[in-house]
């Protein structure tokens, strides 16, 4: 008789009493993922407004640490859930800018996710960083180029791309630490019986 086995987001009602803790400690752990890179998210939105556009992306570090210690799917799902939550929070879930941040996010995410897998997660998270922000900032540029209707704005692309190389570096190594630290027995993935 094969018992359903509980995953971070598939999880059942058929699972026994310590798959259902399994499954309760998994969400628990990704509940605490999702909120400390929205709180990053928004706090990073509030003290770096004065900078406009030029954010660090510091969430990303959390994002980052999500895909190496529990797969491409949950990172994603960690990204997509601090850019609505961190939107909410600062008011812009409903303006032009929220689609901007939301592509960027979801994109970076998505090409962070395929590095990290292809890599096996061999990849130095700093490499992984800079490719994210590259995407990040790249979905952004051409948003802005649709909204606006011109391809004018990629001549903001050299600094946008200096300010990709510096806050890949920051985020990367940001995450090197929290990739070590984070607990591997934190959260274990059970693979569907």
């Amino acid at each position: 008789m094969k018992t359903g086995s509980a995953t971070l987001i598939n999880y059942t009602m058929s699972t026994t009493p310590a798959d259902r803790a399994e499954g309760l400690r998994a969400a628990a752990v990704l509940g605490l993922l999702v909120a400390a890179a929205t709180a990053v998210h928004v706090i990073e939105g509030l003290v770096m407004l004065p900078l406009g556009p030029f954010r660090l992306g510091l969430a990303n570090a959390v994002v980052i640490t999500a895909l190496y210690r529990l797969g491409a799917k949950y990172g994603i799902f960690v990204s997509v859930s601090r850019a609505v939550v961190g939107a909410a929070a600062l008011g812009t879930l409903f303006s032009p800018v929220f689609p901007m941040n939301f592509g960027g996010a979801l994109a970076s995410a998505a090409a962070m996710a395929a590095f990290v897998s292809i890599s096996g997660r061999r990849l130095d998270p700093i490499i992984v960083s800079l490719v994210g922000a590259a995407f990040h900032n790249a979905v952004q540029l051409a948003y802005v180029s649709l909204l606006v209707g011109t391809a004018d704005v990629f001549y903001l692309a050299l600094p946008v791309g200096a300010w990709t190389i510096v806050s890949g570096i920051v985020v990367g190594t940001v995450s090197r630490v929290l990739v070590v630290r984070f607990p591997a027995a934190a959260v274990t993935v059970k693979r569907k019986a």
